[in-house]
């Protein structure tokens, strides 16, 4: 990798009212440290309906930190956020992600422009991550594929990206399409499975840029019918796309872990990650 040419990058972050003011504060403090300077960097934030008072005034106060604000006049979910905050994105090469109670590491945005600039095809690229509690005790870590073929046979199962840890090159979303706001769940892992099929080149760095926070309910959520059914139909329409119909058996095994109570699932989940 060579030398890193700092232009102006977007992060899309949304906040509602059920997330923690300590854990945001976290988060935008571990933008604004990035060793790529804050100075590039534009935080573009959606407000996903009404908020508490103390995350009200923490974005008063640090007005500054924004680079605009969206507010929907209720909740009305992440992908339909995430579009409104597309749609008002400047000039900005790179387009970022992460949740509000995520932690990047320091050098995430310097490696992953460097990863762009090195390759002017890469339109995709995410990251490992290291998953953390609550209280930030690191749980596991989290590796991702990253030769074509791998990820799109990690693709059919599961979903290949960590959403948190993607960058974007701006002209994803012309070729690929905005997030599906009709599916309430498995958003991302849509939309990666659409940028799959049209031949979008992607990848993972082997590098954890990225602290993801697992909140306590967080297994209870992921294990939704609304989300397993979603994540179904993405598996079972890419598995016919590539022809790879020995994965059949992988995305039926999910099927069961899905129908385990939830003490057994999150055994599973924290031994084999699906």
């Amino acid at each position: 990798m060579g030398t890193v040419y700092r232009m102006k990058i977007a992060f899309i972050i949304t906040v509602y009212k059920n997330d923690k003011l300590d854990f945001f504060k976290e988060a935008i403090e571990s933008i604004v440290n990035q060793d790529y300077g804050f100075e590039n960097i534009n935080i573009y934030l959606g407000i996903d309906g009404d908020l508490y008072r103390a995350l009200e005034d923490y974005m008063a106060s640090h007005k500054e930190l924004f680079y605009k604000i969206v507010k929907n006049d209720k909740n009305r979910g992440l992908a339909y956020t995430l579009n409104r905050l597309i749609d008002v994105l400047e000039d900005e090469e790179y387009i970022f992600r992460m949740d509000s109670d995520d932690i990047c590491m320091l050098e995430r945005v310097s490696k992953q422009v460097e990863y762009f600039q090195e390759d002017k095809d890469l339109l995709l690229l995410g990251t490992d991550l290291i998953e953390i509690d609550e209280e930030g005790k690191e749980l596991r870590y989290k590796s991702m594929p990253t030769e074509k073929e791998e990820i799109i046979k990690f693709s059919i199962a599961r979903n290949p990206f960590n959403h948190p840890t993607i960058a974007m090159r701006k002209e994803f979303f012309s070729k690929v399409g905005m997030y599906n706001e009709t599916i309430l769940k498995s958003q991302d892992y849509e939309l990666w499975a659409r940028a799959l099929k049209k031949g979008i080149k992607c990848t993972n760095i082997s590098h954890p840029l990225l602290k993801f926070r697992v909140a306590s309910d967080y297994m209870t959520k992921r294990n939704s019918i609304v989300n397993y059914m979603n994540e179904f139909k993405i598996s079972f329409s890419l598995m016919v796309h590539f022809k790879r119909y020995e994965q059949i058996f992988k995305i039926l095994a999910k099927l069961i872990i899905r129908m385990m109570p939830s003490f057994f699932g999150k055994i599973i989940y924290q031994k084999i990650r699906v």
